[in-house]
């Protein structure tokens, strides 16, 4: 009785996405006749697209053990709560710092809101 469930629900799955791989013509005007799947171009950095800098990640590891250290060393849960909410700070403004980052890697001439470093 799986079994039949188990091809029931194959068998309608495959059904189901046989719109998907349909090419229509609005899916085929995005595709330019002469451009074949041509791989990604290198970035100007020389480096792999998505490589973050060697030197940023070992300033981001180091402030991470000198945060480490200092919680580590806190006395009382107050001064605890007080490195734990600079934590979350200094982790927020590096999430915002590498959403620039990407922002500025994938779409070269975009601008956003922050300045880029």
């Amino acid at each position: 009785m799986t079994h039949f469930r188990t091809l029931a629900l194959v068998a309608t799955l495959a059904i189901a996405s046989i719109p998907a791989f349909a090419q229509n013509d609005q899916h085929k005007a995005h595709h330019p006749a002469g451009a074949g799947s041509a791989a990604m171009p290198a970035p100007a950095t020389g480096k792999a697209a998505g490589m973050p800098d060697l030197a940023m990640m070992d300033k981001h590891m180091k402030a991470m053990q000198a945060m480490h250290e200092k919680m580590a060393g806190a006395a009382t849960p107050t001064e605890r709560e007080a490195l734990m909410a600079e934590a979350g700070q200094q982790d927020q403004e590096r999430q915002q710092l590498h959403e620039v980052r990407v922002v500025a890697e994938e779409h070269p001439g975009h601008r956003t809101s922050q300045s880029d470093p």
